[in-house]
């Protein structure tokens, strides 16, 4: 949803048509564009979970994710194999995942991105350019090197940045307040895949409902 307003005054837009020898026009442009996954309305949210924007970016033989919630400000980063997608997507549950041209054209991933569609938001590949990426998380977070914030592999350089552009873009370069990436290293948490998650029903019952769950009882 793009959201417009009127970002003058009748009485600017006269001003300005004088010097411009127009019409007094009133200026309107688009403020911000609302997608599922950069959502911070109260009234539109479930205080109960996350609503997580995702982004799924492979470089040659490395994958990288990163997950952000803006409404809270919440950033984590992952380094995966391209076998972990969907496990890692049924854990978040993010309500949209951002990913490249060339990814949704993936053959091993198609039947995954079929099934998932409506969450998907495609953008073109140069959009997750690595120097592009590394730039605008140094000028996020005001820092010369990446090493400040961690372990970083060439593709979650990519995908963190094509995250903050794409939350740049929708907000109309008012970016909020997004903490500093957390590495989640799959060595320290216990893994579940996606249909063992689905199974135990620990978030939905197997329905996708949440009454019935474990987390609902």
């Amino acid at each position: 949803v793009a959201i417009c307003e009127q970002v003058e005054t009748p009485e600017e837009a006269k001003i300005r048509a004088k010097e411009e020898g127009g019409k007094a026009l009133v200026k309107r442009d688009v403020v911000r564009i609302v997608t599922q996954g950069t959502l911070t309305e109260d009234n539109q949210l479930d205080h109960r979970t996350n609503n997580y924007l995702m982004c799924v970016h492979i470089s040659a033989v490395q994958t990288g994710i990163a997950v952000i919630d803006i409404s809270t400000g919440d950033f984590y980063i992952e380094h995966a194999t391209i076998d972990d997608i969907p496990h890692i997507v049924e854990r978040y549950a993010p309500k949209e995942i951002l990913i490249s041209e060339k990814l949704q054209q993936d053959p091993s991933l198609a039947e995954f991105w079929h099934i998932n569609r409506h969450l998907l938001t495609i953008w073109v590949d140069s959009r997750f350019n690595v120097d592009n990426s590394e730039r605008l998380l140094r000028k996020q977070y005001s820092i010369d090197s990446l090493s400040s914030l961690g372990e970083f592999t060439t593709a979650s350089v990519s995908a963190s940045g094509a995250l903050l552009d794409y939350i740049d873009l929708t907000q109309k370069g008012k970016i909020p307040y997004i903490e500093k990436p957390r590495l989640i290293e799959h060595e320290t948490v216990l893994q579940i895949d996606a249909a063992t998650r689905r199974n135990l029903e620990i978030n939905r019952t197997m329905n996708g409902e949440k009454k019935g769950s474990l987390l609902h009882t």
